[in-house]
């Protein structure tokens, strides 16, 4: 046993760094059901997000979706958003007050789950890099 000690100090640094990587990987095996819980609990049980149309949106977000988008729901979307220079430090795209009060009643889900489909189909790097439009 002092043997293994002996030979086991030369090497208390990677002795400590194994500790700290088991105590990680414990953790993360721990809280795994957690995450789990959430995604039944709020994607199955309630439904899902209950906002699909955010308040604020940053330039590059906006790009991004636009990307996704045919020109008719682009055309639709942008006219729903401001821009905004002055609320954030990024460039950003804000909810116009008129539709916030409208927004309960429209539904893009349709745009969503069709964007999902294309990026699949042929991938978010193929998409962005030729600016199509879906």
């Amino acid at each position: 046993m002092k043997n293994l000690f002996k030979y086991a100090s030369e090497h208390w640094k990677a002795l400590l760094a194994i500790v700290a990587i088991l105590i990680v990987q414990a953790y993360c095996d721990l809280s795994l059901p957690a995450y789990t819980s959430d995604i039944v609990n709020v994607g199955i049980q309630q439904g899902g997000v209950e906002d699909h149309i955010p308040d604020a949106i940053s330039a590059e977000d906006m790009e991004t979706l636009l990307l996704f988008t045919s020109e008719k729901d682009g055309k639709t979307v942008l006219s729903a958003y401001e821009k905004d220079d002055k609320t954030y430090e990024e460039q950003a795209y804000v909810l116009k007050d008129s539709v916030k009060e409208a927004k309960k009643g429209i539904d893009f889900s349709h745009i969503w789950s069709y964007t999902n489909l294309r990026v699949k189909e042929q991938g978010f790097k193929t998409c962005k890099k030729s600016n199509m439009r879906l």
